[in-house]
């Protein structure tokens, strides 16, 4: 069976175009055009994504040609040279951006069809056609010209997202000059720190709609600017207010110049492909912004690709993106009339949770941006559509700004229209996307369906990085046109070499956090400088949020990590929370929050300290910045609080930097005294070990995120404490507080019971699940949990834990006790067994010893069963060592030369140690076993002897194989064993190494293959 179309079962898709719409879309039509006219045949769209990666020098000239871009000069060549750094796209073309947006030489682009439609709060809507805008613009272009503008000149611009903003902006870029924009809510100081270091000399703004508070201040805002923005001479108003006094500044009114030059001809040079078009600024969270220079091609072919053929806009869409003039989205939605789309704009406050909907429904637009916070706050509000409105023009829904979550997208199919939810991220250091939405493919939860197209993006694995780990630096290996210029006042490149080149040479690295899976798509995790580091574990923010986004009392959450030396780590993890109205953030809130984190992330996931806050610092272009509550928690000077809307809100947080949490060990004694009864000492253990409080005495352990080292923690403590016997098994059988201290206080005599009944549900044949060569069934608990079966499910634990118990030491030993023991409970078939790791080969046997007695089994599900090395066939080492060896050539090249000598060494010497173990049928337990009680080490032991010994033989039962991901795994591919032995192997995938697969976040995966595994192998018929 396929690797990735078993994959694919678990990781199924929410959202699945149809044929006509995949056939009727530009992306198809651009694909047939490209086979032809390059002599290529794409049998999907992987091989056509393949050809515009390694052949972006093709791609991108026949993306000029097929979008009929209006250009002179030669494609050729198509860049200057190979690297991503240096190079230049097309040095011999030129081209004017404004022309490409505004012609109406083509039917969907006509004089008559409309260009922007402005929503207002206060007065009647605004229309206008392609014809009017163009006319205008080309009568302001006209009187720019007039005032001295040339190709070169810095226009700045600060108004909201109104007409007058895109006609200011195109008016000038019509005639070469570079534009850099800013929204009015921004405060003075943070609009100066970003356009005094353009050094515009024409400042155009709107003081029509002042932001909140501001009363009539505008035009003392507008001389604080002045004064800060010494190389301005002129000022345009766009707006038809009273005229401020500004002395010794040229004041002209938009409307009065371009009814005056109306009808005049302009010209609109073509300029070279990368003259300068926009300057955008980054949102200055680790020093002042940095400005980034945007070439007109670039940003031009980037947009065109972007909107053609991955959000298949073209002249019949009304494209409503909720933005503004400081972000990037403003300029990304700007290029979309290149397209022939219609703009539909809203430049007023926000007044209520359905007034974007409102728009959406009153002016019938077909594609809606928007951001996860945006429909979050909607979700959480429970927010109804009201039978006025009406959503049978939208067909898609882009999400971006942060990371979107499953519920989010479930919220707009179960409240909007179950349409495509597409997730885009990208960033102002582009001006686009590096990965997007895709007309052709499904739509995965959460996750961007694809890279944008001629992009070479890819994660970036730290040199060290545990098994299975997919997440990465998300890093562009090839040259893409849409790379900026560079920065401004950088005239060697330096800062802009470090900021993105530096960390890792050759390549463009974004300081994003990406995740790409088997079918190509894409997750997010966040910014990569906001990683978490808990106790040696890396932990993305995204992950805790997106836990957290199933408490309804939390609006937004925070993670950040604060340094403390009352951690033996030096660092804990802190939670800021902004609650509902009317929620207080007591006892019962707070551990439930824990317990949430505990139970779906991992112990790890689980705050020290959870505070709760009125707002999180954000910047001025809507994203939140961790880095200035990190700073704010540890004491540290804010790098630049003038990034921030609201950098009052660090206050408390400034005041919170000497919290230390208060350790249940620090409140109790380390021994148990004459006044501390059984549950006291088991809940103080508990507390200890899981790093939660006011623990319910019937809180289940395994819902907490109690894990194998919890419980022997526990029970090890528990055992010194009192000073007397206490099995390992004990948290197994009595997985509560109450049960725990019932059992200690009154100890049942020792009796080995190897079923343990974990789950009761249904009347079917129930599952039987042996255990792995550990001997114990923690890790399974977890597995059993998160199954959808209705069916009871019984653990299967080994001989050896109790006191005089001695453990199996073969696996046929093993097979028969534990077949007698399942016949007690069910003496007929059929029969459904399981078996993780080592216990798969217990499982295999007790199989074949119910076919010998004419039983049926309905199941046997082997998860990462292989066997010992010494049985390993010539093809299954032939296998091993060439996937092994690929992996040790990838981490040999990343590694430095004072590196490679000791690295050689230890490969030396793992092959050797592997080889012998071969040769002489030994064993090696793994590096924690020496920490562990006496009586789990002998029980591992003996089970690894029973591997060494064991050899299954050939039968006739069918197998069904959970494999993990053979990319990270250090064993030999299963299959190749199984497939000799059983006639039948139906095979399934699931994320995570042999390890990590039965644990989160890989955990569910595995459930939900085992769950279809019982499902299919146990259906009638």
């Amino acid at each position: 069976m396929d690797t990735r179309s078993v994959h694919a079962a678990a990781h199924l898709p929410v959202f699945e175009p149809s044929n006509e719409q995949k056939c009727r879309s530009q992306l198809a039509a651009f694909m047939n055009y490209c086979a032809r006219r390059a002599h290529r045949k794409f049998g999907d769209y992987p091989s056509f994504e393949r050809f515009c990666i390694e052949r972006y020098d093709q791609f991108w000239p026949l993306l000029l040609e097929w979008s009929a871009i209006l250009r002179d000069g030669s494609l050729e060549p198509v860049v200057t040279c190979g690297e991503c750094e240096i190079t230049e796209f097309f040095p011999a073309l030129r081209l004017n951006y404004v022309e490409n947006l505004l012609r109406t030489d083509l039917s969907p682009c006509a004089a008559s069809q409309p260009a922007l439609t402005a929503v207002h709060l206060d007065r009647p809507t605004e229309h206008w056609s392609r014809g009017e805008l163009r006319e205008r613009v080309n009568a302001l272009a006209g009187a720019l010209t007039g005032l001295g503008l040339i190709p070169g000149s810095r226009v700045a611009i600060v108004a909201p997202n109104s007409p007058g903003a895109i006609l200011g902006c195109l008016a000038a870029a019509a005639i070469g000059c570079t534009v850099s924009t800013g929204s009015p809510e921004m405060g003075s100081l943070a609009l100066s720190s970003r356009l005094a270091q353009t050094e515009p000399v024409l400042l155009m703004v709107d003081l029509s709609e002042p932001p909140a508070g501001a009363g009539n201040q505008q035009c003392e805002r507008l001389n604080e600017m002045l004064q800060a923005l010494p190389s301005v001479r002129t000022v345009l108003l766009l707006d038809d207010g009273p005229p401020p006094d500004c002395p010794d500044i040229q004041l002209f009114r938009v409307t009065e110049m371009v009814e005056e030059h109306l009808g005049a001809s302009v010209a609109w040079p073509r300029l070279p492909f990368n003259h300068p078009l926009f300057v955008l600024f980054t949102s200055g969270t680790t020093g002042a912004p940095k400005c980034l220079i945007h070439g007109a091609g670039g940003t031009l072919i980037e947009h065109v690709k972007e909107h053609r053929l991955h959000c298949d806009l073209r002249g019949t869409d009304k494209l409503f993106f909720q933005t503004s003039t400081g972000w990037m989205m403003w300029n990304w939605q700007l290029t979309a009339l290149a397209s022939g789309v219609e703009l539909v704009l809203y430049d007023g406050p926000f007044t209520g949770v359905d007034q974007l909907w409102r728009i959406v429904s009153e002016q019938r637009v077909t594609v809606f941006g928007t951001s996860p916070a945006y429909l979050q706050m909607c979700k959480g509000c429970n927010w109804l559509p009201d039978p006025s409105l009406s959503f049978t023009s939208l067909r898609a829904i882009l999400s971006t700004g942060s990371i979107l979550h499953p519920p989010q997208q479930q919220w707009v199919w179960d409240t909007i229209k179950r349409l495509p939810v597409q997730s885009i991220s990208g960033g102002t250091d582009i001006v686009g996307c590096f990965v997007l939405g895709n007309p052709v493919l499904p739509v995965y939860g959460g996750e961007c369906q694809c890279r944008s197209l001629g992009l070479d993006v890819r994660a970036l694995l730290p040199e060290i990085a545990p098994l299975g780990h997919r997440i990465g630096e998300l890093v562009c290996a090839n040259p893409f046109p849409s790379r900026p210029l560079g920065l401004l006042n950088d005239p060697d490149g330096a800062r802009f070499h470090a900021a993105y080149f530096a960390e890792n040479p050759g390549v463009w690295t974004h300081g994003d956090l990406i995740e790409f899976t088997p079918e190509g798509s894409a997750r997010m995790h966040g910014r990569s400088d906001d990683v978490l580091n808990i106790h040696g574990i890396r932990i993305g923010p995204a992950e805790i949020y997106r836990i957290l986004e199933e408490v309804p009392e939390i609006s937004e959450a925070m993670a950040v990590e604060q340094s403390t030396e009352d951690e033996l780590a030096r660092t804990r993890l802190v939670l800021l929370v902004v609650l509902k109205q009317d929620v207080t953030l007591d006892g019962p809130l707070t551990i439930r929050i824990k317990r949430e984190l505990a139970r779906r992330g991992s112990a790890a996931h689980v705050p020290a300290v959870i505070l709760s806050v009125n707002e999180l610092p954000t910047t001025h272009s809507g994203k939140r910045s961790e880095r200035s509550a990190r700073d704010a928690l540890n004491g540290r000077a804010i790098a630049n609080t003038r990034a921030l809307r609201n950098p009052e809100c660090l206050e408390p947080l400034r005041a919170s930097a000497s919290l230390r949490r208060v350790e249940p060990s620090e409140t109790q004694p380390t021994a148990t005294t004459s006044t501390e009864s059984t549950q006291q000492l088991v809940t103080r253990l508990w507390e200890s070990a899981l790093k939660l409080t006011a623990i319910d005495p019937n809180d289940n352990f395994f819902d907490l995120g109690g894990d194998s080292v919890a419980a022997l923690r526990i029970c090890a403590e528990l055992q010194r404490v009192l000073g007397r016997e206490i099995p390992v098994t004990l948290l197994s059988e009595t997985p509560t507080i109450a049960g725990m201290t019932a059992a200690v206080d009154e100890p049942a005599p020792s009796t080995y019971q190897p079923l343990l009944l974990v789950r009761q549900d249904g009347a079917a044949p129930p599952l039987f699940m042996v255990h792995g060569f550990g001997g114990g069934v923690m890790d399974l608990m977890s597995v059993v949990r998160q199954l959808r079966i209705d069916r009871s499910v019984y653990a299967i634990q080994a001989r050896g834990f109790g006191l005089g118990d001695v453990p199996h030491d073969s696996v046929e030993a093993m097979a028969r006790e534990y077949l007698a023991k399942v016949r007690e409970v069910q003496p007929r078939g059929p029969y459904l067994l399981a078996g993780y790791s080592f216990g798969g080969l217990v499982a295999y046997e007790m199989a074949r010893m119910l076919a010998r007695l004419g039983e049926r089994v309905d199941l046997l599900a082997l998860l990462d069963t292989t066997i010992h090395e010494r049985y390993w066939s010539a093809s299954v080492w032939v296998e091993f060592l060439f996937r092994r060896l690929r992996c040790h050539v990838r981490a040999a090249w990343t590694m430095s030369p004072h590196d490679l000598k000791p690295f050689s060494v230890h490969l030396w010497s793992s092959w050797t140690d592997r080889l012998r173990r071969a040769l002489r049928a030994e064993t090696r337990d793994d590096e924690e076993s020496g920490q562990l009680p006496a009586r789990v080490r002998r029980v591992r032991s003996a089970a690894l002897a029973a591997m060494a010994a064991y050899r299954p033989q050939r039968s006739a039962i069918g197998i069904s194989l959970i494999r993990s991901d053979l990319g990270v795994s250090k064993e030999c591919d299963p299959y190749l064993i199984w497939r000799r032995v059983a006639p039948i192997v139906q095979l399934y995938d699931v994320s995570g190494d042999h390890l990590t697969m039965v644990r989160p976040p890989y955990l569910q995966v595995l459930a939900e293959q085992l769950s279809r595994c019982i499902r299919i192998r146990s259906a009638p018929g």
